[in-house]
């Protein structure tokens, strides 16, 4: 692949990753909006994503559902939360090109690779950025499902009834 051909690719990925936890993001803030309304505290501007969702399983703990709605929800926000790691990976830290000198033969190859600073461990190349993609986009679908699910639950409680 050429420079650009390998620029692109990873532009659409990147592209796809934060638009994808971005929709994650605006479910977890639809969810806690419809739990207000049901008389499940206040929302809180500002509050990291891991503390929402912290928040939120709490909720889901107290909550009188069906065990199958909540823990579906659960699991799917246990499951964003660790791929937030990753996505502040891909947000905060430039994807670079590696060079390296075949010494005998003296050919250049190069390899890209999206590296966090503060953690050098963490190394995202191409084919990992693309299960990435996969994964966020199938977490933030599950999510919107079981949204749903969960809304429709608490829709359906008298005004008031929080648990």
């Amino acid at each position: 692949m050429n420079q650009e051909t390998i620029f692109s690719k990873w532009s659409q990925l990147i592209g796809s990753a934060v638009l994808n936890f971005g929709e994650i993001e605006l479910t977890t803030l639809k969810l806690l909006a419809h739990m207000e309304r049901a008389g499940f505290g206040k929302s809180r501007i500002g509050e990291p994503f891991s503390a929402r969702v912290d928040r939120i399983i709490k909720i889901l703990d107290e909550w009188d559902l069906p065990a199958g709605e909540s823990q579906a929800m659960k699991e799917q926000l246990l499951r964003a939360q660790k791929l937030a790691v990753y996505r502040n990976t891909i947000a905060h830290n430039p994807m670079q090109l590696d060079f390296y000198k075949n010494q005998a033969t003296g050919d250049v190859t190069t390899e890209a690779a999206i590296r966090d600073f503060r953690n050098e461990e963490r190394v995202i190349d191409l084919e990992s950025l693309e299960e990435y993609v996969a994964e966020v986009s199938d977490t933030s679908s599950s999510l919107y499902m079981s949204l749903g699910k969960l809304i429709e639950a608490l829709d359906s409680r008298p005004e008031g009834d929080a648990n």
